[in-house]
């Protein structure tokens, strides 16, 4: 085992990262990041429908079920329709658009309930349109949302009752004639076929020009007509047009951000101009028309529309009771017609162009609906709305045509509360989107056999009849329907009464069969190269994200809180996640930048976190509202690292409160006592080692860092397991392999701490640890082997193996005085016998080596580099220690220990300027009203303290760059503001083993300082230069000192 332990800690010595040091491989770490933080967290998104026992698809890394839209594979209808299908048999199914869970309803009974029932919850649909940027768009019917849309449907209903329609009738008999001239012209000129979606575009601009806006377009006499061309701008799906359409139905908040619009500034501008033109000639002139404008004008004028028929649908009239004249003027009004040209022009052309399409491939259809026209128009003079009205195989036709070519061909709905879903009890909650496939219901055949033929009869008077309620729904249902269905059939089968009354259709070689369908369309291309494939997918996933992240950005604005200004996408988390700042230097430039504020936010990604700087703050979070910060931010998976899981310094709530009363006793003044003289033998053999290099007088240069390392590697080895690891003697023992193993500086080690600590969501993803799987089996039989040797024969070492032993044999340790712990841990609760497993007991070990060792060699390596530069205070120091020793008898006991009080001072000064750990974090346990600055800290935030920064403010401490002892002096210490100097923490949850380390460092400098003096060599490094990649604060390079015997000095 000692061969493969070596041969492991080469290996990973062969791979050191001084590779990372590279624009471009940082570029790369940054973009592997970035993508495996994403991974991690949309798979944990991808839970929700799981965790609810909802049926659902199973969603790709990342872009969730939503890739194919995404990347113009499939329209929004086709991807719902193959969403409908893949959910065959369920009544609902669950899949994610991105992260977020949304709902495809499926059930003819849910799909009433969300319509019609429980419209009052399911009322808004999720598209947004940004106020500022784009009134037309926000004002409109189909977008606006709550009580505003309420009020203008209530408005515009009565303009499509039959009796509007049955006024409007003629205008658009006068496009059908002008239609007929068209097509008359054309066949005279020509024999070549004719592209009916081209012409039925054309056609279909000229009516909403003319019953809309009172103009005449003549789209079909003038192909560069304005109309006509704004109609195909709108309606040209571009890439961009196509992505812009995507985020405001599927990402509405990102429509702000983003200035994305459904109605250009050159389209809103077009549509003003013509709108308010038309409106006041009519009103100077005196000008009535039975068109849109006309009503328009009544309901700007008398805040209404006269209702002039009794044939509005029960949906309509639920909303009139009580509903009050609102002023409808201004951009209101361009908004509806706006939307009546965009919505009304491309779905009546597709429909007709659809429906001829299928009359030149069905001739018996054509020749059985003609003569239904011509019987008709043979019996009257002229086509009339009600003659229209009766020709019901004409109506059969258009029926087929909506359900085998539905435009629109799906709904989306918000649920606005938490609603249990009485079908199948599910509980959908609020802001979830709920989504009904058209397409999916139209086509299924389950409600309508042999889906892909046309067959009108499945709409005639028998046949209707037996068709299930909720499942042909080509205009919605309830009272979000769509309000101008009567007037887009009207102008279907006005234009194909026309047409077929006096032309035969029939296909040509250059008809496509079967029809291809637009993948950008909304309504209703391909990319050929892989590489525009990927290109417009990364394009389209980055500006996702950073809209995404964008609208997370404003949370500390939004709540008044200062805060620094995060970069897209990972907040201000970038310098610690390519490892160009550590977490404690991170935080102190936090700290630094918050200057004059009592707490600063900040962003790791999209997570809100704040740090703390006010000092009566962080005593209410240490201390006074412990309660409500009580957990760690860090986290340890369970299953695959129990030691870290276990370990005092990341178990949570009860749990911790449980052991921390159990380990407690471990660390007072008594049982100190008697462990002391483990670490004096342990300092009396660093000291040994120094005087063999020293080699009687002559300058020998020591590298302290590695020395220091090897030292309280044999001190924790010793105190804490019970075991001799010679460490300064055998370079190779296997304790220090597995210290260096714990503390090596790789890129994928500081990594995996990084994700501990602060992204602890992602830790059971990616399987990360704090102690790997190696470390911790090793760990065990270390321990496990020392414990049944002791239990066979005690050892009387007064070590931690025997206090750990006493705990997992009688539940508790024998406490031998009183502990003071900031009053939360009783007696009782420290006596009380407690159940521990086995990796509890060895866990404790473990991070009592982990955090002792790292922690305790830096400190002491610091140290010791001050005091040589700092001559007069190691001088002075060497005199307090000398002149103890002397007093004493020229032992070093615990007692002469604490009668060193420079010591202390110097000790407390490093600890000060060279924080091991400089940061404290906290995890908000619920809605937090913070006193001082009255802002409320909302659960789950996690809280910061940069100890850095405080130790180094000079607020706190003048010179704070100036190595001084004497800031400690009695006098002085009563000056130091409290809760500025926190080396070990406070509160409950301070360091509980500050003791022990205080006399590692103490004991050990007494014994050096007593014989030698040290001193800078010309490779001691002035500054020092602090690792960026590691938690516990450590020089990126050795720390070579000259040690040189002192004259005279004690000899034992």
């Amino acid at each position: 085992m000692h061969e493969l332990i070596k041969a492991l800690y080469r290996q990973r010595n062969d791979k050191q990262m001084a590779l990372f040091d590279s624009l471009l491989v940082d570029a790369t770490v940054a973009l592997i990041s970035l993508i495996t933080l994403l991974y991690f967290y949309f798979e944990h998104k991808f839970t929700y429908w799981k965790k609810r026992g909802v049926p659902f698809v199973k969603p790709l890394p990342i872009v969730g079920n939503f890739r194919d839209v995404l990347l113009q594979w499939r329209s929004p209808s086709h991807f719902f329709e193959d969403l409908y299908n893949e959910g065959r048999g369920k009544p609902l199914l669950g899949f994610y658009v991105f992260g977020r869970p949304s709902l495809l309803v499926r059930d003819p009974a849910i799909i009433k309930n969300v319509l019609v029932k429980d419209f009052n919850i399911f009322f808004d649909r999720h598209i947004e349109c940004d106020a500022k940027t784009d009134p037309l768009g926000h004002l409109n019917l189909f977008v606006i949302k709550g009580k505003p849309w309420r009020d203008i449907r209530t408005k515009l209903t009565p303009i499509f009752t039959s009796g509007k329609m049955r006024n409007m009738f003629p205008l658009i008999v006068n496009c059908t004639v002008n239609l007929k001239e068209y097509l008359k012209g054309l066949s005279l000129s020509s024999k070549s076929p004719i592209e009916v979606k081209e012409t039925m575009s054309k056609f279909t601009t000229d009516v909403i020009s003319s019953c809309a806006y009172g103009i005449e377009a003549n789209s079909l006499k003038d192909p560069d007509a304005e109309f006509r061309n704004f109609g195909r701008y709108a309606f040209t799906f571009s890439f961009f047009r196509t992505f812009e359409m995507m985020v405001m139905f599927f990402f509405p908040s990102f429509v702000k951000l983003g200035k994305f619009k459904f109605f250009s500034n050159a389209t809103t501008g077009f549509l003003r101009k013509m709108f308010w033109d038309v409106i006041l000639t009519r009103e100077k002139n005196y000008v009535k028309s039975n068109d849109l404008i006309n009503l328009l004008i009544q309901l700007k004028n008398k805040g209404s529309i006269e209702d002039d028929s009794n044939d509005l649908k029960a949906d309509d009239k639920i909303m009139d009771a009580g509903t009050k004249i609102n002023e409808f003027t201004g951009d209101t009004l361009v908004a509806q017609a706006a939307v009546f040209f965009t919505a009304g022009f491309e779905t009546t052309a597709t429909t007709l162009s659809f429906c001829l399409y299928e009359l030149a491939l069905s001739p018996d259809i054509q020749t059985k609906l003609r003569r239904e026209i011509v019987d008709v128009m043979s019996k009257n003079e002229e086509i009339t709305y009600d003659i229209v009205q009766r020709m019901t195989y004409l109506d059969m036709v258009v029926s087929e045509t909506l359900r085998k070519y539905t435009p629109f061909a799906f709904l989306d709905r918000v649920c606005s509360k938490d609603y249990v879903e009485p079908v199948t009890g599910t509980m959908i909650e609020k802001g979830t989107i709920v989504y009904i496939s058209l397409h999916g219901l139209h086509t299924d055949p389950e409600y309508f056999p042999d889906p892909e033929r046309f067959d009108p009869e499945r709409f005639s008077e028998e046949n209707k009849r037996s068709i299930t309620p909720y499942t042909y729904l080509p205009f919605g249902e309830g009272p979000h329907n769509c309000i101008g269905s009567r007037f887009g059939l009207m102008s279907v089968k006005c234009c194909l009464t026309h047409i077929l009354a006096e032309y035969e259709v029939f296909k040509c070689p250059e008809t496509p069969f079967p029809l291809q369908y637009s993948n950008k369309s909304i309504m209703a291309l391909f990319f050929d190269s892989l590489l525009v494939d990927v290109t417009v997918a990364l394009i389209s996933l980055i500006t996702l994200l950073y809209f995404y992240f964008e609208h997370k950005f404003t949370y500390w604005k939004k709540r008044g809180v200062p805060f620094v200004k995060p970069l897209p996408f990972v907040g201000n988390f970038r310098d610690v996640l390519l490892q160009w700042r550590s977490p404690s230097h991170f935080f102190e430039d936090i700290y630094k930048k918050g200057r004059g504020k009592p707490l600063i936010g900040f962003y790791i990604f999209g997570k809100p976190s704040v740090v703390i700087r006010d000092p009566a703050i962080v005593k209410n979070v240490l201390v006074k509202d412990f309660n409500i910060f009580s957990d760690r931010h860090i986290e340890c998976d369970p299953k695959t690292d129990p030691l870290g899981h276990q370990n005092l310094f990341v178990i949570k709530g009860q749990p911790w409160k449980n052991l921390r009363a159990k380990i407690t006793p471990v660390f007072t003044s008594g049982k100190m006592r008697r462990m002391f003289p483990l670490i004096s033998d342990c300092a009396a053999n660093l000291k040994r080692y120094i005087h063999d290099l020293d080699d009687y007088g002559k300058e020998r240069h020591i590298e302290v860092k590695e020395t220091m390392a090897k030292f309280t590697t044999d001190v924790i080895s010793s105190c804490a397991f019970g075991i001799e690891a010679n460490s300064l003697k055998d370079p190779d023992a296997e304790f220090r392999i597995f210290g260096k193993l714990a503390f090596v500086l790789s890129f994928r080690r500081a990594f995996e701490f990084t994700v501990l600590f602060f992204l602890p969501k992602l830790v059971h993803l990616g399987k990360f640890s704090f102690f790997s799987a190696a470390t911790a089996e090793y760990f065990r039989k270390v321990l496990w082997d020392v414990i049944k040797v002791r239990e066979k024969t005690p050892s009387g070492r007064n070590d931690l193996i025997d206090l750990l032993i006493q705990l997992k044999n009688k539940g508790f340790i024998q406490d031998d005085e009183v502990v003071k712990m900031n009053g939360e841990l009783s007696k009782d609760e420290r006596t009380e016998k407690l159940e521990l497993s086995d990796d509890t007991l060895v866990a404790q070990a473990a991070v009592f080596f982990t955090a002792g060792f790292e922690t305790n060699a830096t400190t002491l390596s610091f140290c010791l580099y001050e005091l040589a530069l700092s001559p007069d205070i190691q001088t002075k120091l060497r005199r307090e220690i000398v002149d103890v020793m002397h007093k004493q008898g020229e032992d070093i006991t615990y007692e002469t220990l604490h009668q060193m009080k420079y010591l202390h001072m110097v000790v407390s000064e490093t600890l000060r300027k060279y924080t091991p750990f400089a940061f404290l974090e906290r995890v908000c346990s619920k809605d937090y009203l913070e006193p001082v600055t009255g802002k409320i800290i909302e659960k789950g935030t996690p809280v910061y303290i940069s100890l850095h920064g405080l130790h180094k403010d000079p607020e706190y401490f003048p010179e704070p760059e100036r190595f001084d002892p004497e800031r400690f002096s009695e006098e002085n210490k009563r000056s130091i503001t409290p809760y500025t100097y926190l080396p070990f923490g406070e509160g409950p949850h301070n360091c509980i083993g500050s003791r022990f380390g205080l006399m590692v460092v103490k004991c050990s400098l007494a014994y050096i300082l007593a014989e030698y003096e040290v001193d800078k060599c010309s490779d001691t490094p002035v500054p020092l230069q602090f690792s960026e990649k590691a938690i516990v604060l450590t020089s990126t390079t050795g720390i070579p000192l000259i040690f040189r015997r002192v004259a005279g000095a004690l000899d034992k």
